[in-house]
């Protein structure tokens, strides 16, 4: 019982730091642009309040948010392999949806 309870406490932990990774990123990306949250806000069509959340660290963010976040700062807050990012560039490229 005391492994699970550890492997759950681990697990938590680690949801936690990367959320104030990601927090931190966006934080120090808005820092270089001379952005406040609430211009970044606008930018993505989000109440000011939602922004100070996501910088407190504390947010759980869904994929898409991450990617609009990424896409109006011009940053990476994520990666995947290199090799993995090429099969699925190219795979999108020579689908029908381009």
């Amino acid at each position: 019982m005391d492994l699970i309870i550890s492997m759950r406490d681990e697990r938590e932990y680690a949801k936690v730091k990367s959320r104030m990774k990601l927090a931190v990123k966006i934080a120090d990306a808005l820092k270089e642009r001379n952005m406040s949250h609430k211009e970044l806000a606008e930018k993505l069509g989000k109440k000011p309040s939602e922004v100070s959340k996501w910088l407190s660290g504390t947010h759980n963010f869904t994929h898409d948010t991450l990617v609009d976040v990424e896409f109006v700062l011009g940053i990476e807050l994520f990666s995947i392999k290199d090799g993995v990012k090429r099969e699925i560039d190219s795979n999108i490229s020579g689908s029908k949806l381009n």
